[in-house]
């Protein structure tokens, strides 16, 4: 091929490498949107779909044209189909739950909740139906009665009123002289008062007022007691006119009494005080012997009144005893009450509370199911970063994640094998622990414990899942059959009958007849109610949906089980797209293991020289029991292949590896025991840095 033919060659590839790459950007774009994006809402139809795009294509072009940004893409479609994507999945795996069985689940609950407040409905309309034909006529004639009973109460609310004003009448003393004689006292009263007030700067317009609404004050309390005081009259008749007179004369004391601490705490020097001291002023009154004259006396005429008002009094309590005998009401009332109406809260209300919390909880699940979605994406970005970051540490740190074996590493041993050079393979128990083979399906100690963990998720979440749809099935046909079998329909027949007679010839009891007329009345009942419309529809589970959930839980098995293998596949892009990165990374990795193992060795040299100096070695473990054999010198354990040496107080093993090819056949507890290997620089001495080189025969067979 010419030169020209070489680019065109490299034209053409990198075109096709440029198309291929774009095409999976996009493929993974579409995929990012439609699994962690679909649900984000930025206000406009319009500019979801051009958000859309824009993800799309900007995925196409970053995968086409930046190497970086392709590794670090194809790295974050692996994480999420593996160890860091297991959340995401789970998200987007509770959401589906939540949105098709969970929400299926709600709405059945929903509607079966309302047929059966349905169906509480039917009931009460049929409990109804009977209860107003049991009560219906009763109702209506104790209405009437109500009227009638209410009439004939204000009569006899009227009627005391009239006796009262009987007794006013009969009261009432025209030739009397008292009020004109309390109109005399009141105004001898009213000059000592208004003297009094003037000499302690009172204007006269002032006092005359307050005396006018002294009057005005007393004549609205006879009014108010005059109705109490004449029931009591009789009662108090023979005492009245003494307490009058006492509570006069115990007023008069403490006024004097108040008047005079008064004037004592203004002016203690003042000599007028003395005139409200004792009982002058009481006394002058002459209020003691008016008690004495008038109420101790019969010139009161309270006896006589008194006879007077008894006998009115019996002649209107024998008019009202009369108008009552006149009157006799019969009502004929059967009927048998089989219930009580009870006294509960409507179904409407029920319906509405419980609606009310249905919906709440369906809400809920919905907006769960959102956040969810929501919760999805922003993982998805963040493992975004996760491996965009650990992408510039393995760019920038050869030590970074450098622990597998790779193709060329691979390629460095064979060559070096090939050459007779030191080698590595295999590796030895103190190097496992560390190193691992890319492509080796044996799981590290890390890949185990997440293979631990995922199992017992994943045995929880089928429970779980599984529970939920088992319920939400047995839950549809438990309302399907209840929908075939709860039909019901009630004809309902009936009459009752109420005849009422009103006997009677007072004038209570043709008041109560001209209110309550055609009291006879029959009702009659004849309806049919069905529950129809009460009928639960239940939903049946969206199978289609319930395929897409094991779908998903299938795939986050692949994660957690055989998906915890994918882990390394970040390796594999990033040393399939950096192969100069790769074979940097796996010369220092070679390098540092031949350094590793050369530094082990040593270190077992020193310590088997200081075991072989004093003859004292480990209890071997190979034994009659067991026929396990441990390699003192790279501790590989095995059942065959070892060679041993019986020199020693105990046996000493060698595995097969060390003792062709790190030791040429020898014992190394022989080789090390006759001096100490350390120098006095602190380092081992030339002579025993290499023992591969045979120098004698001196090796012992295993038996």
């Amino acid at each position: 091929l010419t030169s020209l033919d070489c680019a065109m060659l490299s034209i053409v590839k990198s075109f096709a490498k440029f198309v291929f790459f774009t095409t999976v950007g996009g493929g993974i774009g579409y995929f990012f949107w439609e699994t962690a994006g679909k649900n984000i809402d930025f206000g406009d139809p319009k500019f979801n779909v051009w958000i859309h795009w824009f993800v799309v294509v900007s995925f196409a072009l970053s995968c086409g044209l930046i190497q970086m940004v392709r590794s670090v893409i194809l790295m974050t479609l692996v994480t999420i189909l593996n160890v860091h994507g297991q959340a995401f999945v789970q998200c987007a795996l509770m959401a589906l739950v939540a949105d098709s069985p969970g929400q299926n689940l709600m709405m059945n609950f929903h509607q079966a909740t309302d047929s059966l407040l349905c169906n509480i409905d039917v009931a009460k309309n049929v409990t109804r139906a009977k209860m107003d034909l049991l009560f219906k006529p009763s109702e209506n004639i104790l209405d009437d009665l109500l009227q009638g009973a209410k009439a004939a109460a204000k009569v006899s609310q009227d009627l005391p009123l009239m006796v009262q004003d009987l007794e006013a009448e009969l009261g009432r003393d025209p030739n009397s002289g008292t009020d004109r004689e309390h109109e005399a006292y009141e105004k001898d009263v009213n000059e000592w008062e208004s003297a009094y007030l003037m000499k302690k700067g009172e204007l006269p317009t002032k006092i005359e007022a307050m005396f006018e609404h002294r009057v005005s004050e007393r004549k609205l309390r006879e009014l108010s007691y005059r109705k109490e005081a004449l029931r009591n009259f009789i009662r108090r008749a023979t005492h009245a006119c003494e307490d009058i007179i006492n509570s006069a004369i115990r007023e008069c004391k403490l006024w004097s009494l108040e008047h005079y601490n008064k004037c004592w705490a203004e002016n203690w020097l003042n000599p007028f005080c003395k005139i409200y001291q004792g009982d002058e002023l009481c006394n002058m009154l002459n209020m003691i012997n008016y008690r004495g004259e008038q109420c101790e006396s019969n010139n009161s005429g309270i006896s006589e009144y008194a006879n007077t008002y008894g006998a009115q009094l019996a002649a209107a309590e024998d008019y009202t005893e009369k108008l009552s005998d006149d009157f006799k009401l019969n009502i004929q009332f059967k009927v048998d009450l089989p219930l009580r109406r009870p006294d509960l809260v409507t179904v409407q209300q029920m319906a509405a509370i419980i609606k009310q919390s249905v919906s709440g909880i369906v809400s809920f699940v919905k907006y769960f199911s959102i956040l969810m979605k929501a919760v999805s994406f922003f993982l998805a970005l963040t493992t975004l970063r996760v491996n965009l970051s650990w992408f510039q540490s393995y760019m920038k740190d050869v030590t970074h994640s450098n622990c597998y074996l790779t193709k060329f590493w691979l390629d460095i041993e064979k060559r070096r094998k090939e050459e007779n050079r030191k080698h590595l393979m295999p590796l030895r128990p103190f190097e496992q622990g560390r190193i691992n083979n890319l492509l080796s399906p044996k799981p590290t100690p890390e890949e185990r414990k997440h293979l631990v963990r995922g199992i017992s998720t994943l045995f929880h979440m089928f429970w779980s899942i599984f529970s939920l749809i088992i319920i939400d099935d047995q839950f549809y046909h438990l309302l399907d059959m209840v929908k075939d079998y709860s039909g019901i329909e009630v004809n309902q027949t009936g009459r009752h009958d109420i005849i009422i007679t009103l006997e009677g010839t007072g004038e209570v009891a043709r008041m109560i007849g001209s209110v309550i007329e055609d009291l006879n009345q029959t009702v009659k009942l004849d309806q049919v109610i069905n529950n129809e419309h009460c009928v639960v529809q239940p939903t049946k589970i969206d199978y289609e949906s319930v395929k897409k959930i094991w779908l998903l839980y299938a795939l986050l098995c692949f994660q957690l089980t055989a998906g915890v293998y994918l882990v390394r596949l970040r390796l594999l892009i990033t040393n399939l797209m950096y192969p100069e990165r790769e074979k940097v990374r796996a010369v220092w990795l070679y390098n540092d293991m031949l350094r590793n193992r050369a530094m082990h060795f040593r270190k077992r040299k020193v310590e088997i020289n200081k075991m072989a100096m004093n003859d004292e070695f480990p209890k071997p473990t190979s034994s009659v029991w067991s026929d396990v054999f441990v390699c003192i010198y790279c501790g590989e354990k095995g059942k065959y292949d070892f060679s041993t040496c019986d020199k020693h107080n105990q046996n000493i093993d060698h595995c097969k590896h060390c003792w062709e090819e790190e030791l040429a056949e020898r014992c190394i507890a022989c080789l090390l025991q006759r001096e100490n290997i350390v120098g006095k620089d602190g380092r081992i001495k030339e002579e025993y840095r290499a023992l591969s080189v045979a120098e004698a025969s001196t090796n012992t067979e295993r038996n």
